[in-house]
């Protein structure tokens, strides 16, 4: 019986090694692109998108949204990128490298923000859409009296 199960599983295995060995070639999606919370203060959030050599994010994939959602923020400002022919999307503009997004920050709550991106490998592998999850602190108001450094 235990012979016949391993015959039994041997499409199912072969094919997941087969995807498996294919997708060696690749970093997994967090490590080819790497986010980070550069600046957050009253009026400005700004990330950073640190795209492996080899890799590739596409400006028409970015888009930002805020939990809680009535939390308003300004048009991102996104650099020009580099225009290219994709396969999968036509005429598209992609970022290798490292890309700064700045945005406008209206209110000083408190709040989630989502980053939804997505890039490929220049190999091509494309990565299905990805979402990540920032803890944006709340700013004071501006005119609050500092406290003292020693906290009386």
């Amino acid at each position: 019986a235990f012979a016949a199960g391993l015959l039994d599983n041997r499409p199912s295995a072969t094919l997941g090694a087969a995807s498996l060995a294919n997708n060696a070639d690749f970093l997994p999606v967090h490590e080819a692109f790497k986010l980070n919370l550069v600046q957050a203060d009253a009026q400005t959030i700004k990330l950073r998108f640190v795209a492996t050599d080899g890799y590739y994010l596409y400006r028409h994939r970015f888009q930002f949204h805020t939990e809680p959602a009535d939390i308003t923020l300004g048009t991102p400002n996104i650099p020009k990128g580099e225009a290219k022919h994709d396969e999968f999307f036509g005429d598209v503009e992609v970022y290798h490298g490292v890309l700064d997004i700045e945005l406008p920050r209206k209110d000083p709550r408190a709040f989630t923000l989502l980053v939804g991106y997505q890039g490929c490998a220049d190999k091509g592998l494309c990565y299905p859409p990805e979402t990540a999850r920032l803890s944006i602190d709340g700013e004071g108001v501006a005119n609050t009296p500092a406290t003292g450094e020693h906290g009386w």
